[in-house]
């Protein structure tokens, strides 16, 4: 609803009193997708992913043959080996549960990161270009084609992006 305030306002503005502004638009979304950063810290995060479902099938195959050895145990030696056993498994839910926070928080962090990188970007282009305001594309129903500055900021993020 805000975004439409502005915009509307903005085209008032520029009809009624007759200010001169020049108005861009881009696709948001297809800048993200784009952006070398996004697909690297993809495979980053994939990759980190992997490695933790990895560490934990080799938890669980421990705790299953433990579960297993129990069997041909004396009475003593089971109670002992079941406490063992019981603390393996509180051991492998906290690693789970630990894991998947500590993986949310990364993706959390690097879509933050990207997200500012975009608009930074957004920005300097926009000052260099002398454009008053750049609206996201699913928040305009009609733009001239020469209004569309999205190529230009993804050039621009691949460009200064390093490694």
């Amino acid at each position: 609803m805000r975004k439409f305030s502005i915009i509307v306002i903005s085209f008032f503005m520029v009809q009624v009193l007759g200010f001169s502004q020049k108005i861009a638009v881009v696709d948001f979304r297809k800048i993200f997708e784009s952006y070398k950063k996004t697909s690297d810290y993809d495979k980053i995060l994939q990759e980190e992913q992997r490695k933790i479902k990895q560490e934990y099938k080799k938890r669980l195959e421990e705790i299953r043959k433990m579960r297993d050895s129990l069997e041909v145990l004396k009475k003593e030696e089971k109670e002992k080996k079941e406490k063992e056993l019981q603390e393996k498994i509180k051991s492998l839910r906290k690693f789970e549960r630990d894991k998947t926070l500590s993986l949310k928080k990364e993706f959390s962090d690097k879509m933050k990161e990207i997200r500012g990188d975009i608009l930074k970007a957004i920005s300097k282009y926009a000052e260099k270009k002398n454009i008053d305001f750049v609206l996201d594309k699913i928040a305009v129903l009609y733009q001239k084609s020469d209004a569309d500055i999205t190529q230009d900021i993804i050039e621009e993020l691949n460009r200064s992006y390093k490694k």
